[in-house]
């Protein structure tokens, strides 16, 4: 099934590895969230999006873990009793800024896929 499959490319990934990719997403977006700066984001995801191609991801399975992660995360922020002021700024925060980290995965590889062809 679809999801079975979701994640082929991220089983191969060491687990050692695959914990700090965690966290360097993570950063990644606290960091954007905490000085309002999307572009460190943009410019984060790009460079994962040119490190996932090197390594033979698709751009949906890198923009599925973004969603996954956008998912988990808006879980467990919703919650926190402690989150409850914030609730409403949870979509600008998290969601908004990983729908553009996922933007700037595919016009990498979309751009990848145009000089190949060209």
């Amino acid at each position: 099934t679809r999801d079975t499959n979701r994640f082929n490319g991220y089983r191969r990934v060491a687990l050692d590895e695959h914990r700090w990719n965690h966290r360097l997403v993570l950063r990644q977006l606290m960091n954007t969230v905490q000085t309002r700066q999307r572009a460190l984001f943009i410019q984060y995801c790009r460079d994962l999006a040119e490190h996932r191609l090197r390594q033979g991801f698709r751009s949906q399975e890198v923009c599925a873990a973004l969603q996954e992660l956008n998912r988990i995360s808006l879980e467990v922020l919703s919650g926190d009793p402690e989150s409850r002021e914030v609730r409403r700024d949870l979509h600008d925060c998290v969601t908004m800024n990983l729908r553009f980290g996922c933007d700037a995965i595919e016009d990498v590889y979309d751009l990848r896929s145009t000089l190949e062809q060209g």
